[in-house]
């Protein structure tokens, strides 16, 4: 089973009508604050393979434990590499956590268990509702503070559940042949009471700025040549695909994309912006992502336009056939900005320029 089809399956609340942010209380945080490092889930305790083997009706022998996805853009070279790579560190700042097995390891039996865990989040679990959009909506039951489940055949077979405990947001998926509803939910209880036991930190809720704020439509067109641009957050609180995007959000990414519906039609700009963000870059080696664009480190400290940290900034940018990028670093601040069409490579430095500046006076 794919990586992304079992995130589609881990998180299966959908969002409603438009439903507005939530304010938050926290206050915003230095730039350069880097991301805490938190204590991993006990995985044995919370989700024991005794228990794994038992719902799966598979012996603990036949398990194999499931592995977090390093994200690196997939087997083909990728214009959104860094883009996905800073996607994947922001899930991690959030403090979800995630544990799992297959069946029947190395055979076709794609029978498995995935648990996640995101702390802090209870105010957008407020915001989801059940999924409408598969033929199989979730139904209220009485699990944990509140809770959602499905059980489902066809293209997928098994069961899955999205529960509220306290502040966190448990999500369950069980897949197998033939589910049993009652089976299920039963197990889905257990980890209910396990996590409910658990005490898990909840990271600070990092600074956001939106995208409006970062780039004008004038910057678009001058800088982005695009004609009319239209777009703006990827994922905007209450869409359907925010589900997905919760811990990201919750870790201060920012998303966004800006298209034309003017000129060629692939014409567009994306830029990406995670806060604490200086070990997430350290270890992503940048350069040697599986990306189509090839990047190379340049020296932007000396740019005419430019304001940036007292502290300095390292970046790396180049181009391909019909894509620029630049990634820069400063004050701990992660900003990425990607075009495809006929702006060149000093266009999208002009891009991230001003986005930078903009983010650190907003923050």
């Amino acid at each position: 089973m794919a990586a992304g089809t079992l995130l589609v399956l881990l998180t299966g609340c959908s969002g409603g009508s438009q439903p507005s942010e939530p304010s938050s209380s926290a206050a915003p945080t230095a730039l350069k604050q880097e991301a805490e490092v938190l204590a991993p889930l006990d995985c044995p305790a919370v989700v024991p393979a005794a228990a794994v083997a038992g719902i799966l009706g598979v012996p603990v022998e036949d398990l194999a434990q499931v592995y977090p996805d390093p994200s690196t853009g997939g087997a083909s070279p990728n214009s959104e590499a860094v883009a996905i790579v800073m996607a994947a560190a922001a899930r991690e700042a959030s403090g979800e956590q995630s544990c799992g097995y297959w069946a029947a390891a190395g055979t076709d039996d794609e029978s498995s268990v995935r648990v996640s865990v995101l702390p802090g989040s209870a105010r957008y679990f407020a915001l989801t509702e059940p999924d409408p959009n598969d033929g199989h909506p979730m139904l209220p039951v009485g699990l944990g503070d509140a809770a959602f489940f499905a059980c489902r055949g066809g293209e997928w077979d098994g069961c899955r559940a999205q529960i509220l405990v306290g502040e966190n947001w448990l999500s369950v998926s069980v897949a197998k042949q033939e589910p049993d509803e009652a089976e299920f939910l039963a197990y889905a209880g257990t980890l209910a009471d396990a996590v409910a036991e658990v005490t898990l930190t909840s990271p600070p809720i990092a600074p956001r700025v939106e995208c409006a704020a970062l780039l004008s439509p004038f910057d678009l067109t001058e800088s982005g040549h695009l004609i009319d641009a239209g777009g703006g957050d990827i994922t905007p609180v209450g869409s359907g695909n925010f589900r997905f995007e919760v811990p990201a959000y919750l870790a201060g990414l920012v998303d966004c994309s800006w298209g034309s519906d003017q000129g060629a039609g692939g014409d567009r700009v994306h830029l990406t912006v995670l806060p604490a963000a200086q070990s997430a870059w350290s270890q992503a080696s940048i350069a040697s992502l599986n990306s189509s664009i090839p990047v190379q480190p340049v020296d932007l400290s000396h740019d005419a336009d430019a304001r940036w940290p007292d502290a300095g900034i390292e970046a790396l940018s180049g181009c391909s056939d019909h894509d620029c990028q630049v990634t820069v670093l400063a004050d701990g601040v992660w900003l990425t900005v990607t075009t495809t069409g006929p702006a060149g490579l000093a266009d999208a430095t002009a891009l991230a320029v001003k986005a930078f500046a903009r983010y650190a006076a907003a923050v």
